[in-house]
């Protein structure tokens, strides 16, 4: 929970460790009331129980009273729940949510940013020390050492800006991929009014612009941020299978490293890769995927992309790489965007396939919805959307 931060409950947790919690239910109108132990726990001990975190408070539960139909009020039938813009991201206890620790002092350090487009790039960081990445896998990073923390703002000055009260400075950004020197690849889209990605692509561009020597070796502009860890369990499978990529825009980015995992395996692969994008960046993720694939020599991958765009036309040529014969990467293109009708197609060919899905929860959800009608269950996919 995150209060008023004047702390006073700290202090009354401290001289009188009882507490209590009451959580209602606006759609049944019941009221759960639950009274406890309260105790304060700091630091080390605090991060065991919840990393990344300074301060918990753990109430031990002693009794409870539910009373149902306790409220006059109730959400109107049919309208769904909307959380207080003021709430705080979930944090997960080390138990529900475990992460790939790196060493505390692990830094990382600009090398190199690629400008894709205006708001596509992909920004190049050298950790200080050695980590290990699975293709799909997120890196944790603490900005606050380029962004700075954010001062005290009780209430938000307009409306929207309310999350950034609780903005703590820590990103997660899937890792596109890693070169042969340890970086970490992070493909990045700035998102408008981004307290962290309005700030790195204001620095890029402005590199472009005035130093475009510095985007090719960014280091001596000496931009270092902290590495928390390796996190995310969607990842490339340790044995060749039939895979079903679907991905929404820049959520092809676990599919980059798995990419880029395959050119590296002996595994036999058959994918057939799902684009769902804005028509702007079709040519663009085309490229990345092309880049992927340079280091592909030997008939260990089957790949065919399908794209979903409205205003693209059909029979125009989009590059999106070469296989290991020197045949271009077979492209079926649709104008439109993609339906749950889709996915039972002979072009998607999900029948038999793992699948995996990345990309803005709603799109997702229709995935899911559409992959149901061809008999894949929704439990057996991997999915990996935007709200972390």
């Amino acid at each position: 929970m995150q209060g008023n931060r004047f702390y006073n409950s700290l202090g009354n947790v401290h001289t009188t460790p009882l507490a209590g919690i009451t959580i209602l239910d606006f759609i049944t109108g019941d009221i759960l009331y639950i009274t406890g132990r309260a105790q304060n726990v700091f630091d080390q001990s605090a991060r065991e129980i919840m990393d990344r975190t300074n301060l918990v408070t753990l109430i031990a539960t002693t009794g409870y009273t539910f009373v149902k139909n306790a409220m006059p009020v109730r959400q109107l039938p049919g309208t769904s729940v909307v959380p207080s813009p003021y709430s705080p991201p979930i944090r997960y206890l080390v138990e529900e949510k475990s992460i790939s620790k790196v060493d505390d002092e692990t830094t990382l350090l600009l090398e190199r940013i690629q400008l894709h487009s205006s708001n596509l790039a992909t920004f190049w960081f050298i950790p200080s020390t050695s980590v290990e990445v699975k293709p799909g896998q997120a890196a944790i990073i603490d900005m606050t050492p380029f962004v700075g923390r954010r001062e005290y703002t009780h209430m938000a000055r307009q409306a929207g800006e309310e999350k950034l009260l609780n903005d703590d400075g820590v990103r997660t950004w899937t890792i596109s991929g890693q070169s042969p020197t340890g970086a970490l690849q992070l493909t990045i889209r700035e998102k408008q009014g981004g307290y962290v990605t309005s700030r790195l692509f204001e620095i890029a561009k402005k590199m472009a612009q005035m130093m475009p020597g510095l985007l090719e070796d960014a280091r001596p502009v000496g931009l270092q941020v902290s590495l928390i860890g390796i996190d995310g369990d969607f990842v490339l499978p340790s044995e060749g299978k039939r895979l079903l990529w679907v991905a929404g825009g820049v959520g092809v980015t676990p599919f980059l490293a798995m990419l880029k995992g395959m050119t590296r395996s002996s595994e036999r692969w058959d994918v057939v890769l799902v684009l769902a994008t804005r028509r702007l960046d079709v040519e663009v993720l085309g490229r990345l995927v092309s880049e992927a694939l340079a280091g592909l020599h030997s008939a260990s991958l089957n790949l065919r992309v399908v794209t979903y765009s409205n205003g693209l036309q059909e029979d125009l040529l989009i590059d999106f790489g070469t296989l290991h014969d020197g045949s271009k990467v077979p492209v079926t293109i649709h104008d439109s965007r993609i339906a749950r009708e889709d996915l039972a197609s002979n072009d998607v060919d999900a029948k038999g396939r793992e699948v995996y899905v990345c990309g803005p929860l709603e799109m997702e959800e229709l995935v899911i919805s559409g992959l149901q009608e061809v008999g894949i269950d929704s439990k057996s996919v991997h999915r990996e959307n935007f709200a972390y």
